[in-house]
């Protein structure tokens, strides 16, 4: 009830920032109506990340999920309700609500108008890639409790590996080729990892791979704890850190 409640004041904020926009061009709005439009901008900032906290705890993940540790843990634990896209879309519209209500009696309206569609454009940008990370994170998930919770285990043997330049989590992205057994026969799978810069698997190290059915189909790697390492592995992606 409280979420839907915060939701319902963050909808109304914008409305109210929505209307002071299109005031703003007709006439020029009592200061103490732009200090409401402002202070409703930021309450609902506020409530908004309130609501985020309270989905995040609210969400309870399947059992193999929560055990997951490491960089590949917190991945697949991500969740991002796209209130950052809701919240920055606010803001553009209150900043220019107020930017137009300031600079109306000059004729500069425009200017506010202005103000609120860049920041409207991005927060469509914004909430767009939070929106494709989120699908990203659902389709890792389903992959993990499908193929990782009712697969066959198995080690694959690498045979190639690629940094992507990539960190998560402090992590680095690592893409790796390697071969499995399987009831189908000997199989090449790719698959990306998330290791500790000193558990990157060197060629001729093992993976952790998970595959259903007979092999022939989807699968899902890890990192195999007791596969030989790359020679300066720990080196090599500690200094490439973004950090």
């Amino acid at each position: 009830m409280l979420v839907v409640t915060i939701r319902a004041v963050v909808v109304l904020a914008a409305a109210v920032a929505t209307w002071v926009l299109v005031q703003s061009r007709t006439e020029r709005l009592d200061d103490r109506l732009t200090l409401v439009v402002a202070g409703a901008a930021v309450l609902a900032v506020a409530l908004s990340a309130l609501d985020r906290r309270l989905q995040r705890r609210r969400r309870r993940w399947p059992a193999i999920i929560e055990e997951l540790s490491g960089a590949a843990g917190k991945v697949a634990r991500e969740h991002d309700d796209g209130s950052v896209g809701v919240v920055l879309g606010l803001l553009g519209m209150a900043a220019g609500g107020c930017a137009a209500a300031f600079t109306a009696a000059g004729g500069l309206e425009w200017v506010g108008a202005g103000v609120g569609v860049v920041c409207g454009l991005g927060a469509y940008w914004v909430h767009a890639a939070s929106r494709r990370g989120r699908r990203k994170a659902d389709a890792l998930r389903d992959e993990i409790v499908r193929v990782r919770g009712g697969g066959t285990p198995t080690r694959g043997v690498v045979t190639g590996t690629s940094g992507e330049g990539r960190w998560r989590y402090g992590a680095p992205v690592i893409t790796v080729w390697a071969t499995i057994e399987t009831p189908a026969g000997t199989r090449a799978v790719v698959g990306t990892i998330l290791p500790e810069p000193a558990q990157v698997p060197a060629v001729g190290g093992t993976v952790l791979v998970w595959y259903l059915g007979d092999g022939s189909g989807e699968v899902h790697v890890d990192v195999d704890p007791e596969s030989i390492r790359e020679p300066g592995a720990a080196e090599k992606y500690e200094s490439s850190s973004p950090s």
